[in-house]
This record gives C-alpha cells, sequence and structure tokens, in this order.
C-alpha cells in the first residue's frame, strides 16, 4: 500500500517545520519512505511530498504511525497536511475489472482517514 504525505505552507513558517522535523519519530521498519520531496513558489509557498510503502496487513499500524508523525506538523499555524492513500497502476487496473462500474471501483479504493 502506498500513502502520501504532503504539507503546504508559507514561507515565513519554514524554520518551524524544518525544527520539528528533527522531532519526528523514525520511520518503522516495515515502512520504506521516499522524500520529502520539496517545491517553494513566490505565490503557494512552500509544498513537500513524502511516499510511505508497506504491506496491506500493517495499515493500522501505518495509520497511526502517520498520525503521530504528522500531529506535530499540524501544531505549526499555517501549515496544511494532507494523507493520501494511492495504488498501483495494475491494482487500480485489477480493481476495474473486478466491479461493475468505474464508481464502485473508485469507490474500493477511496480511503480517508
Amino acid at each position: 500500500m502506498i500513502r502520501v504525505a504532503l504539507l503546504n505552507f508559507p514561507a515565513g513558517s519554514a524554520e518551524s517545520v524544518a525544527a520539528h522535523l528533527a522531532q519526528t519519530p523514525p520511520v518503522p521498519d516495515f515502512m520504506t519512505l521516499h522524500g520529502p520531496l520539496v517545491k517553494g513558489s513566490t505565490e503557494d509557498g512552500i509544498k513537500t511530498m513524502s511516499f510511505y510503502r508497506f504491506d496491506d496487513s500493517k495499515l493500522k499500524e501505518a495509520a497511526d504511525y502517520m498520525e503521530r508523525r504528522y500531529a506535530i506538523y499540524r501544531s505549526i499555524p499555517g501549515v496544511e497536511v494532507a494523507i493520501e492513500e494511492w495504488v498501483d497502476a495494475d491494482v487500480a487496473l485489477q480493481l476495474l475489472d473486478e466491479s461493475e462500474s468505474l464508481d464502485m471501483a473508485l469507490e474500493m479504493f477511496s480511503v480517508h482517514f
């Protein structure tokens, strides 16, 4: 399974975000992390994106970990946090094949927390 964590914040919050990064709990052994990747612009501020991959059997543990990790950032004024579930294209195609409609397939891999 793949979870993507997105942060969006104004440039004025960058020092606080960087300071909080050192306080985040380490990634558990059952997860791999790619990122954070960083993009900045004068109009949109700073955005980061981190990709977490883990086995479906660890969904609860992964959700608990990510909630703890990103709670730190939610306490910083101006920081927006979003955590999304993504699937590999082959999984999406399999869901489409197994479902009766596109809406049903989308509902099958739409998970929000």
